[in-house]
C-alpha cells in the first residue's frame, strides 16, 4: 500500500512537469485540442512565419485541451520559457493560448521581452475583444484576427500610453511651475537691488558748500600781522623827443 501511495505521488508529480510539452520551437503552432485541420495548420504557420520575419519578434500559437497549471497565465508563461522561444538576449516574442481545460474557454495572450512595450494591457484587451466580439467563427479565425492585430499594432509603432502622457503632463506643469517661481524670485531680487542703487545714488550728491564740510564755530582766527616784506622801484628813463 505504501509503495502504491509513493508510486502515485511520483505520477502526479511527472504529470505536473510534463503537463508543458516539450516541442519543437520551429514550428510556432501547436494545436493539443485538434480544433485546427492540417490546413489550417500549414496556413497559420505561414502567417506566423511572415510576421516573425518582417518584426523580428517570435509569436507561438497554442491550443490545449488539459494541462494542470492553476492558469492559462501560467501555461503560457512555462510553455514559451521551457521551450526557449523568443528572439534575441530578451527572448521577444508573443503567444496566444485558447485554453478548454477549464469550465469556459480561455483566450490569452502574453508578451515577452521587449515585445511588451509595444503590447501593452490595453493593445492585450482591444485584442481579445475583438476576438470575442465575432460570433461563429472558427478557432482558424480567432488565430487570424490575433496575427492581423498583432501586426497592425506593431506598425502603429509603440504605444500612446495614458498614464504616461499624466505623467508627462504633470512633469510639464511642474517645469513651468518651477520656472515661473524662480523668475519671480530673480525679478524680486533684481528689483530690490535697483531699488538700492538708486537710493545710494542720491545719498552720494555732491556738496556745493564749505559749511557741509566744516563744524560751524571750528576755525578761530586769534591774532592777525601785518609784515612789510620789501618793495621795489622801477625807473623809466624818458629822452626829450622835442627838437
Amino acid at each position: 500500500m505504501k509503495n502504491f501511495k509513493f508510486l502515485f505521488i511520483i505520477l502526479i508529480i511527472f504529470i505536473g512537469i510534463t503537463s508543458v510539452y516539450a516541442v519543437d520551437s520551429s514550428l510556432k503552432v501547436y494545436d493539443y485540442a485538434s480544433v485546427l485541420t492540417s490546413n489550417e495548420e500549414k496556413m497559420l504557420r505561414e502567417s506566423v512565419t511572415n510576421y516573425i520575419n518582417k518584426n523580428n519578434i517570435d509569436m507561438v500559437l497554442v491550443t490545449v485541451k488539459h494541462h494542470t497549471k492553476d492558469t492559462t497565465e501560467s501555461y503560457a508563461k512555462d510553455f514559451y520559457n521551457q521551450n526557449n522561444f523568443g528572439i534575441g538576449n530578451t527572448k521577444d516574442g508573443i503567444i496566444f493560448v485558447i485554453d478548454f481545460t477549464f469550465e469556459n474557454t480561455n483566450f490569452y495572450i502574453l508578451p515577452f521581452g521587449e515585445s511588451k512595450k509595444i503590447y501593452d494591457n490595453n493593445r492585450i484587451n482591444n485584442i481579445l475583444n475583438n476576438i470575442y466580439s465575432k460570433d461563429n467563427l472558427k478557432y482558424y479565425d480567432h488565430f487570424q484576427i490575433f496575427i492581423k492585430d498583432a501586426s497592425e499594432y506593431i506598425n502603429s509603432g509603440l504605444p500612446t500610453n495614458s498614464n504616461n502622457n499624466s505623467r508627462n503632463k504633470n512633469l510639464i506643469i511642474k517645469k513651468i511651475i518651477l520656472f515661473i517661481v524662480l523668475f519671480a524670485i530673480s525679478l524680486i531680487i533684481s528689483t530690490f537691488i535697483m531699488l538700492f542703487l538708486i537710493i545710494k545714488s542720491k545719498k552720494s550728491v555732491k556738496n556745493k558748500y564749505i559749511s557741509n564740510y566744516v563744524k560751524n564755530d571750528s576755525l578761530i582766527i586769534d591774532r592777525e600781522n601785518d609784515k612789510f616784506i620789501t618793495t621795489h622801484t622801477y625807473q623809466i628813463r624818458v629822452n626829450n623827443l622835442k627838437k
